[in-house]
C-alpha cells in the first residue's frame, strides 16, 4: 500500500501532511465494498424470487418493464451505496473504514455533497472498459493517486490521521473546560457543511482576541446560525452555556473537517 506523503495548505494557512492512499489500499477497500453490494443485490433478488408462488415460470413470464426495474435497482444499489456512505460517514464506505482510508477535499477537509456526487457519478467512466481499468491507470499514474472522479470533484483519498498532543491555545481551553463531544446520533450532522465549519473555526480562532462583550454578542450570533441547522435547541441558553456548546460542537466535528499533521 502506498505511504506517500503530500503537503496541503489548509484554508487556515496551516501546512499539514497527509498520507495518500495508493492503488493497493483503494483496490482492497473497493473489493470489500463490491462484495457487500453483491450480497445486497443477491439478497434482494432472492427475496423477489422466493416470494413468488410459481417460480418455474417466474423468469419466462416477466415483461421488459420488470427487468428494467431490476436494472434500475441494481444501479441504485451500486452507485447509491458509495454516495450515501461517503456523504453520511465523512468520506468513508465500509471498505474504506476497514482499510483505514477516507475521502477528503483538496484542502484536507470533508468533501461537500456535490463533490461526493460528482466523484461517484464518474465511476461510470472510471469502470471502463472492464474492472475499473480507466480508474486503475489514473490512480497508478497520477501524482496524487486520483481517478477521474477525484480530479473532477477536487477530492483525495488519504489514510486516516491521528490527533497529536494538544498544544494549541484552543485545545488547552477545551481541556480546562473538561467538555465532552455531542452524541452524533442526537444531531443532524449531514447538514453541517463547509460553510458551517468555516464559521465555527473563524469564531474559535477569534475567540481569544475578543473582549467579554464582543464574545457574548458573537457567541449568540454564531450559535443561533449553526445549531438550528443541526437540530439542536438553544432557546433560553445564556452566553456561557452557548460558548461551551460551540466548543463541544467543535470537538464533535473536528475529526471530519480537520486533518492534523503526523
Amino acid at each position: 500500500m502506498s505511504r506517500e506523503v503530500w503537503d496541503i495548505d489548509t484554508p487556515e494557512h496551516v501546512r499539514v501532511q497527509v498520507r495518500l492512499a495508493g492503488l493497493g489500499s483503494r483496490a482492497a477497500a473497493l473489493l470489500i465494498d463490491q462484495a457487500l453490494i453483491t450480497l445486497m443485490q443477491v439478497g434482494l433478488l432472492a427475496i423477489v424470487v422466493f416470494t413468488q408462488e410459481n417460480m418455474d415460470t417466474f423468469f419466462t413470464n416477466r415483461s421488459d418493464t420488470f427487468y428494467a426495474i431490476l436494472i434500475v435497482i441494481a444501479f441504485v444499489l451500486n452507485w447509491g451505496y458509495f454516495f450515501l456512505c461517503e456523504w453520511l460517514a465523512a468520506g468513508k464506505t465500509l471498505g474504506k473504514r476497514l482499510i483505514g482510508i477516507r475521502v477528503v477535499d483538496d484542502q484536507g477537509g470533508s468533501p461537500t455533497t456535490l463533490s461526493i456526487l460528482i466523484r461517484n457519478l464518474l465511476r461510470a467512466i472510471d469502470m471502463l472498459p472492464i474492472y475499473y481499468m480507466v480508474g486503475i491507470v489514473m490512480v497508478f499514474s497520477h501524482k496524487k493517486h486520483k481517478r477521474l472522479g477525484d480530479i473532477m470533484a477536487g477530492t483525495l483519498v488519504v489514510f486516516d490521521g491521528h490527533q497529536r498532543k494538544k498544544t494549541t491555545k484552543l485545545e488547552k481551553e477545551m481541556d480546562s473546560r473538561d467538555l465532552e463531544p455531542f452524541s452524533e446520533e442526537s444531531l443532524t450532522l449531514h447538514a453541517f457543511q463547509k460553510k458551517e465549519w468555516d464559521l465555527l473555526k473563524t469564531y474559535l480562532d477569534r475567540y481569544f482576541t475578543l473582549s467579554p462583550s464582543q464574545k457574548q454578542a458573537i457567541t449568540y450570533e454564531v450559535a443561533h446560525i449553526l445549531f438550528p441547522k443541526i437540530g439542536y435547541d438553544v432557546q433560553g441558553k445564556g452566553a456561557d452555556e452557548l460558548e461551551n456548546d460551540l466548543f463541544r460542537l467543535y470537538l464533535t466535528v473536528r475529526d471530519d473537517w480537520k486533518i492534523t499533521p503526523f
